[in-house]
């Protein structure tokens, strides 16, 4: 099945807020989906809304879907609902509980968030051919023909 997954630079812009970002180190994929299944089992259990996400888009870069969950609930440490989240991610040092699981922070305010890529000159015609025709005949890119990979962390 096909997904279209939306870039977290995206979601930003449209929740027209700071988000929260997982993302799951390249190791043995058994793992990465181990972990990404307790970030999720931890989510459901706790009320919070969660959707697959890419990295920030880059028109440069094309990159596979790896897991990555946007965490629909606003930056703000200082909500008892948001500690938990940075909680179960963080030791009180900020270092991470699981080396396999990366939480990261991407601000409206950055210039990833702010500006959307220039997908039309990166597609060139063979790109924008290529989408006519997928859509002519029903079809849809894949997720990976979408995703962009670059990580960004503020603090």
């Amino acid at each position: 099945m096909t997904l279209l997954i939306e870039p977290i630079d995206a979601i930003a812009r449209r929740k027209q807020r700071d988000v929260l970002k997982v993302s799951f180190q390249p190791q043995a994929q058994e793992l990465r989906e181990a972990a990404r299944q307790r970030v999720i089992d931890f989510l459901t259990a706790h009320g919070v809304a969660w959707q697959a996400c890419g990295d920030v888009a880059d028109e440069g870069v094309m990159a596979s879907y790896a897991g990555q969950i946007y965490i629909d609930l606003p930056y703000e440490p200082q909500n008892p609902r948001c500690r938990e989240i940075l909680d179960f991610f963080e030791h009180p040092d900020g270092s991470m509980k699981d080396p396999a699981v990366a939480l990261w922070l991407l601000r409206l305010a950055s210039s990833h968030a702010q500006r959307p890529p220039r997908r039309t000159r990166f597609l060139g015609s063979l790109g924008r051919a290529l989408l006519k025709a997928s859509s002519q005949s029903k079809c849809r890119l894949s997720a990976s023909g979408r995703a962009a990979s670059r990580q960004n962390r503020a603090s």
